[in-house]
């Protein structure tokens, strides 16, 4: 995993900097998830785009949101606003591991 020397890189040059992972489900590694939480300066966001796994614990998040979004819609409407194309919103979600 060529993320694992990068991070210990960045640590050894920054030991008090916090290091955020972002990237899509499909990018992220077994491996990464406990090298972020191993550290307690690191932490990661990763979407859940298309992938019915890591989705399933977030189902009622991803029901949420769809209210929001569909909410902004209704109210862009009588107020002359374009209709928001997407809505982004941030969860915590426990993985069952």
């Amino acid at each position: 995993m060529i993320i694992k020397p990068v991070l210990k890189r960045l640590r050894d040059a920054w030991p008090e900097t916090r290091i955020i992972l972002r990237g899509e489900w499909h990018f992220s590694k077994p491996e990464l998830i406990p090298l972020a939480l191993d550290d307690p300066d690191t932490d990661f966001i990763f979407g859940l785009t298309g992938n019915s796994v890591p989705a399933k614990p977030a189902a009622l998040d991803i029901d949420a949101v769809r209210q929001i979004y569909q909410l902004r819609g209704h109210q862009a409407k009588p107020a002359g606003q374009t209709i928001p194309k997407r809505s982004h919103t941030y969860h915590q979600v426990e993985f069952p591991g």
